[in-house]
């Protein structure tokens, strides 16, 4: 008999000669494996401008990524004015107030979601917009 033989049959004995209780503490085995996983939160802008005959500009979308176990909060940022209008989102309008940041979204959980924009100037029209994701941690 070849060496690789002998060896299985020698491996095929001991595993005969487990008794059933042995193999049933061996099957009763568990483990567990934990980790960290970091929170992401992405707003990625895709341009689709165009200017409707109200004046209402559209904007296009914004792609959310957000892991936060919690949710997130969508705002967006922009230049500060007394009347910078109204943001139009996925057909809700969001009155814009004069401090330069306006929650337009609360998203309970981890998501990836695609919303439309769409801009109404007020009386001081918007010269910087930024969509950001603010991830709830506590």
């Amino acid at each position: 008999m070849t060496k690789n033989r002998t060896l299985l049959i020698s491996f095929a004995a001991a595993c005969a000669a487990i008794s059933p209780a042995m193999a049933a503490d061996v099957a009763s085995r568990s483990f567990e494996i934990r980790g960290v996983v970091p929170v992401v939160c992405n707003a990625i802008y895709q341009p689709a401008i165009d200017v409707r005959r109200d004046g209402t500009i559209d904007l296009g979308a914004v792609a959310e990524f957000c892991n936060s176990g919690l949710g997130y909060r969508v705002v967006a940022e922009y230049s500060s004015a007394a009347d910078p209008g109204v943001l139009i989102v996925d057909g809700r309008d969001v009155q814009l107030g004069a401090a330069g940041t306006t929650v337009i979204a609360e998203v309970a959980g981890p998501n990836i979601l695609s919303r439309q924009l769409a801009y109404r100037p007020g009386t001081t029209t918007l010269t910087s917009l930024r969509i950001r994701l603010e991830a709830i941690l506590i």
